[in-house]
């Protein structure tokens, strides 16, 4: 996940981020995708006395909601850098930092083989 911007109104905060996220399992000793998405989400997060938590979230609808969406949901400047995702080198280094995820949780199914 990255980041881009962080707002706090009446102690309501708004987390707008893009993340890669991906579903996978173990075959054997081999990890397999069973899906994985690219998508931007604007969190709420809440704070009460044990810390914060994410309250809700929104994400662009697809197809030809998308547009409308991400106007309503992100400020023109987060939109502005999500577009650059795919240039800027933030998708590889968002795959990657995916893959070192996976591999790390399942490092620990290692004692299986």
């Amino acid at each position: 996940m990255k980041i881009y911007l962080l707002e706090e109104k009446n102690n309501k905060h708004n987390v707008y981020a893009f993340v890669k996220e991906g579903r996978y399992y173990l075959e054997g000793s081999n990890v397999i995708e069973d899906g994985s998405s690219a998508i931007p989400y604007k969190f709420m997060v809440l704070k009460d006395d044990n810390g914060y938590y994410v309250s809700n979230f929104k994400v662009p609808r697809s197809g030809s909601y998308y547009d409308e969406n991400m106007k309503n949901i992100f400020p023109k400047s987060v939109r502005d850098e999500f577009n650059k995702i795919y240039y800027d080198g933030t998708s590889e280094k968002l795959e990657k930092e995916l893959m070192e995820q996976v591999n790390l949780y399942f490092h620990k199914y290692d004692h299986f083989k």
